[in-house]
């Protein structure tokens, strides 16, 4: 298959800088080499996770046991410089790797001690000094609604100034690789500014006061388009919020949600990628990453004529094999069993369905998004009465007092089912409910018509009624 060459990395490093030990690209099926040697005498436990940029929604995990002497050989999905986490025993750490390079672990003596070796074995011992979640979890705090907007600012460019510091204080790091995570270490900062002033506004409630200017204060002189980065995993986070204050800033209402995979919103994603970047190589990773989210999230908005617009023959073929791919529960399939209670004790099942067509909806009482719905689905209710047609909300991950008060709050008119305990895990597995709000339509005879189907207010009503037009049609003489 063809490698998608985009600009050498060489082009970060401008004066006096030590040559990568390979010339990076952003390559769909890239891969490195990870060796672990168990020098101890004893089985040692080792887990790895690794996230690539595409397809999004595959992690690489592992959980296995290495015997004593035995070496372990694994090939780690690489598109480009990159980052994944290894728990070695009770040790995590975070190895850094590019395409075609070999990490090298050796473990060593009862007290299970770990040697690096390898090309990037100085930066590798250098991550193993930080915490693996070095990135997110400082930030923490502020994120989930600590202090005010101005304060999580400073913060946040602290964390980075200390980050920074560190970095220049390991004099045995190469120079290019240090240039190289300073620059990552900016993208991480103005991703978290931008990520958590939406999520305090969006999802927590929390009424900041954003200057008019706040994005260009964010940004700063942060370079946007970096065709060499493509597929690095925070200049693409970097970019997708970049992308999303691009189409909707704060305060704003203006336009559909940025992860909403309704009618509007893709062709307003698609225009505003076509129009922010003169890299083709950027727009076709940028597409290929939200084409494959809406396929996952929202196939029946999917309109093919929007292959158009990534010209890779790789990432094209990328998107065509998922949507080929089967669905979880692809229409035809049975609804799947649940055995649930409503808020006065009643237990509900699938067979109580039968010969009505049912529309379930499934929220959370931490997911704001959710509650935006709650008065389209008091409208179906009423819109379909006096028809064939049951609407249930099934809330999941969460706590029933809390549950019991939203539905007070809400008034909502559905039939309310709360799934705990195993039955919220069974509920994900079984109709992968991985994003919320997610809704599931269902004919009379108790088959899926479609998974994450238009929601309740986006196009359910008219799914509906098609299915009843089709059993009046069905019992005409």
């Amino acid at each position: 298959m063809k490698k998608i060459l985009f600009l050498g990395v060489q082009a970060l490093f401008l004066l006096g800088c030590s040559t990568p030990p390979v010339e990076t690209r952003f390559d769909l099926n890239g891969s490195s080499q990870l060796q672990i040697l168990n020098e101890s005498p004893d089985s040692i436990p080792i887990v790895l996770d690794n996230w690539p940029y595409l397809p999004s929604d595959e992690n690489q995990h592992l959980d296995t046991w290495i015997p004593p002497g035995k070496l372990l050989n694994l090939d780690i999905t690489t598109q480009n410089w990159h980052y994944y986490n290894l728990t070695v025993d009770t040790q995590d750490f975070r190895l850094f790797t590019q395409p075609n390079m070999n990490n090298e672990i050796q473990v060593t003596d009862g007290a299970h001690r770990i040697r690096f070796s390898g090309k990037h074995k100085a930066i590798n011992e250098f991550l193993a000094k930080r915490h693996p979640h070095s990135d997110w979890g400082p930030r923490t705090y502020w994120n989930q609604g600590g202090g005010s907007l101005a304060e999580l600012l400073v913060a946040y460019d602290s964390i980075t100034d200390r980050q920074k510091k560190e970095l220049y204080a390991a004099s045995n790091l190469p120079s290019w690789y240090s240039e190289f995570e300073s620059l990552r270490l900016d993208y991480v900062n103005a991703a978290s500014k931008l990520s958590s002033t939406r999520y305090r506004y969006k999802m927590l409630g929390i009424r900041d006061s954003i200057p008019k200017d706040f994005f260009k204060r964010v940004m700063g002189t942060l370079p946007i388009e970096r065709a060499d980065l493509a597929g690095v995993d925070i200049y693409m986070r970097f970019l997708g919020w970049y992308l999303t204050y691009q189409i909707s800033p704060l305060p704003s209402k203006k336009n559909p949600a940025p992860n909403d995979p309704n009618q509007a919103f893709p062709l307003i994603r698609i225009e505003t990628i076509e129009q922010s970047f003169a890299s083709q190589e950027i727009k076709d990773v940028l597409l290929t990453e939200y084409f494959t989210h809406v396929i996952d999230k929202g196939r029946h908005v999917w309109q093919d004529e929007w292959l158009k617009h990534i010209h890779s023959p790789e990432l094209s073929r990328l998107v065509t094999e998922q949507l080929q791919d089967n669905p979880l529960l692809p229409a035809g399939s049975d609804l799947p069993y649940f055995y649930l209670k409503d808020e006065e004790g009643k237990t509900f099942e699938p067979t109580d369905f039968k010969g009505k067509i049912l529309l379930i909806n499934f929220w959370a009482t931490w997911c704001k998004a959710c509650y935006k719905g709650f008065e389209h689905e008091n409208q179906l209710v009423r819109q379909f009465k006096d028809e064939p047609v049951a609407i249930v909300n099934i809330c999941i991950e969460s706590r029933a007092d809390k549950w019991k008060s939203v539905l007070e709050k809400y008034q909502l008119e559905p039939i309310n089912l709360f799934a705990e305990g195993q039955w919220s895990e069974t509920i994900n597995t079984r109709f992968g409910t991985s994003t919320l709000p997610q809704s599931v339509l269902v004919d009379a005879n108790g088959k899926v018509v479609q998974n994450k189907c238009a929601r309740p207010g986006a196009g359910a009503d008219k799914l509906i009624r098609e299915l009843l037009d089709q059993m009046k049609n069905k019992v005409q003489p």
